[in-house]
């Protein structure tokens, strides 16, 4: 049996690839390839996304037993005996360059098989950094100003994937794939992680999503978020955004700043002279990292020159401003009410 681990990273379409794999489950199945439930996000039933692997050893807190982790995952895989087991979280790869627990993720791999595939899908940094830090703006996480979060990313391995991976160059029965995120962007991102993981599939016949799923907040949204974060946390001193109530209130949030259009323009945090700062310290370990998997130099390039795209309350005009506390005080009641019916239930 074969063991493919697409671990990410995050913002590299993973949402829509665990979306696709729910919708193509049957077909997949027609040609071998098993989509276990064990682990799966209890909050979206729609979507193969095994986070609960990663949170048994990454967030004990949001792990839930009673979903399965990597015991389940064994004996669910035993119980069925497929020809290819296919788990998907962005959540693994974070138990690698955020977490420093390669350790127990290679074991665990291991003893679901010994013929494991692991896939991560690469972008440049300057990209994923801005995307990962609007993402945890969005899910209410008070992350501080964008020039503090980008330097303390660059400064920790994070990002930095030669750090994160080197140990997994030379892994026996494992096999590394890394696909740049520009082939995630030219066809449809589960044909690219399908064909990457060499799982042959009738493509004609997969079912493709249209739509952005994850909705990527532009900077009038950033702010409003961002306010919208900080009066939770001073209204309600328990609050924490893993709560259920937080959780799907992020998802509500989200859909009105798209209605309102405030997810049309880009959010870009980076000035050109903090982009120079992190490109040259990362652009030596990113030609090691690529010659490590690829056979040649880094060349993803890297946006430095471009101009500076973000929001302060202070520059928005009256009428947005107005729209923006109608917003904050609108979710904010939406937040009792939904932590009101989670206390219910």
């Amino acid at each position: 049996m074969r063991l493919i681990a697409h671990i990410g990273a995050q913002k590299t379409a993973t949402t829509y690839i665990q979306h696709s794999l729910f919708q193509n489950t049957d077909l997949l199945a027609e040609h071998g390839v098993y989509l276990p439930t064990s682990g799966r996000l209890e909050l979206a039933p729609r979507s193969v996304c095994h986070h609960h692997l990663a949170w048994q050893y990454t967030d004990p807190e949001r792990f839930r037993p009673k979903v399965g982790g990597w015991d389940a995952l064994r004996e669910e895989v035993a119980g069925v005996d497929p020809e290819t087991v296919l788990i998907s979280s962005e959540g693994l790869g974070s138990m690698v360059y955020k977490h420093d627990k390669i350790g127990d993720l290679l074991r665990e791999l291991n003893s679901v098989s010994d013929d494991v595939v692991v896939v991560l899908v690469v972008r440049e940094q300057l990209a994923l950094i801005n995307s990962s830090y609007a993402q945890a703006v969005k899910m209410f996480s008070s992350v501080g100003r964008f020039e503090d979060y980008a330097a303390r990313a660059i400064d920790r391995k994070w990002f930095d994937f030669d750090a994160a991976f080197s140990s997994w160059y030379h892994v026996s029965g494992l096999r590394f794939v890394v696909v740049p995120f520009s082939e995630f962007r030219e066809t449809d991102p589960l044909v690219a992680l399908l064909a990457a993981a060499n799982v042959e599939v009738p493509v004609d016949r997969l079912t493709t999503i249209d739509g952005e799923l994850n909705t990527s907040l532009g900077p009038v949204g950033m702010e409003a978020a961002r306010l919208l974060g900080r009066y939770l946390r001073g209204k309600h001193s328990n609050f924490s955004r893993r709560e259920f109530a937080a959780r799907k209130l992020y998802r509500v949030a989200a859909g009105h700043a798209r209605d309102a259009g405030w997810c049309q323009d880009k959010f870009w945090g980076w000035t050109p002279e903090l982009a120079e700062q992190a490109a040259a310290r990362l652009e030596p370990a990113n030609d090691a990292f690529a010659q490590a998997v690829w056979a040649k130099d880094w060349d993803l390039p890297m946006p430095v020159d471009t101009p500076r795209c973000a929001e302060v309350l202070d520059d928005l005009d009256s009428a947005t401003l107005e729209d923006v506390y109608d917003f904050v005080f609108a979710m904010s009641a939406r937040f009792e009410r939904l932590r009101e019916r989670g206390e219910r239930e």
